[in-house]
C-alpha cells in the first residue's frame, strides 16, 4: 500500500514552492510573450530535448 502521508506532503511542499514564486516576474513574462505573439514574432526555445521541450 502506499504511504498515505505522501499526498499531503507532496502538496504541502508544491504549496510551499508556489508560494515562493516571483509573481511579477512571471507576470512581466506573460506580458512579453503576448506582446511577442501580437506582432506576429518569434519565441526560439534551445534545450536537450525530451518531451518537456516541446512547444508550439
Amino acid at each position: 500500500m502506499a504511504d498515505p502521508g505522501f499526498a499531503d506532503a507532496f502538496l504541502a511542499e508544491a504549496v510551499d514552492i508556489i508560494g515562493k514564486l516571483d509573481r511579477p516576474a512571471i507576470e512581466g513574462l506573460a506580458l512579453s510573450l503576448a506582446a511577442t505573439r501580437q506582432r506576429s514574432g518569434r519565441l526560439f526555445i534551445l534545450g536537450v530535448g525530451g518531451s518537456a521541450a516541446n512547444a508550439s
